[in-house]
């Protein structure tokens, strides 16, 4: 039996969401999630389901069922990881590098090469401001131009495997998969 466990958010991952409909509306499975936790069962892992919902019994027993009812066991309902807890599937998650805060999918690289950092340029305008203000003039402060981008919708950015980018998504999705589970694609490219 493999050691710890694997939490699977419900909401958004486990079952489709298009808003909340109230605690125990759940949404329709998302098939390759729900394959995948089948597949994690058949491996012996402990899979849970991580929701905010955890805490009304009420939705407690509507998860249970609806994961009976889509032919999974009724998994335990947390809504706290612990030190066992081997991975977190989750919509809304952002890895993050251990003990340095950066993120894992690279969009701090990114974020530094469209936006460097210009030390320089407020302390220049401090001292503008301090200097005009002791000669009596209003401090002038040049700004640079903003960078002209062409008009029209951005494409969204393809993932590092190769993958075609999600339909409808806005975000810089770049997590490579690797041929495996990682990337949204499942590993199928």
């Amino acid at each position: 039996m493999a050691k710890g466990w694997k939490g699977v958010d419900l909401d958004g991952t486990l079952a489709k969401y298009s808003g909340f409909k109230g605690d125990e509306h759940i949404g329709e499975p998302v098939p390759a999630m729900l394959e995948r936790v089948k597949r994690w069962l058949a491996d012996g892992w402990e899979v849970r389901v991580m929701t905010a919902r955890a805490d009304k019994p009420k939705a407690v027993a509507a998860i249970k069922a609806w994961c009976k009812e889509h032919g999974l066991p009724a998994l335990k309902v947390t809504n706290e990881k612990d030190k066992d807890m081997d991975e977190l599937w989750d919509d809304r998650a952002i890895q993050v590098e251990m003990n340095t805060g950066r993120r894992m999918d690279g969009s701090h690289a990114r974020l530094a090469r469209r936006y460097p950092r210009q030390p320089h340029r407020h302390a220049h305008s401090i001292r503008a401001t301090r200097s005009a203000h002791q000669a009596g003039s209003p401090a002038r402060r040049s700004r640079s131009p903003r960078s002209s981008r062409p008009a029209g919708p951005r494409r969204p950015p393809r993932p590092r495997c190769g993958c075609p980018p999600r339909p409808g998504c806005r975000s810089a999705l770049t997590t490579p998969c690797r041929r495996t589970t990682s990337c949204w694609c499942g590993g199928v490219s």
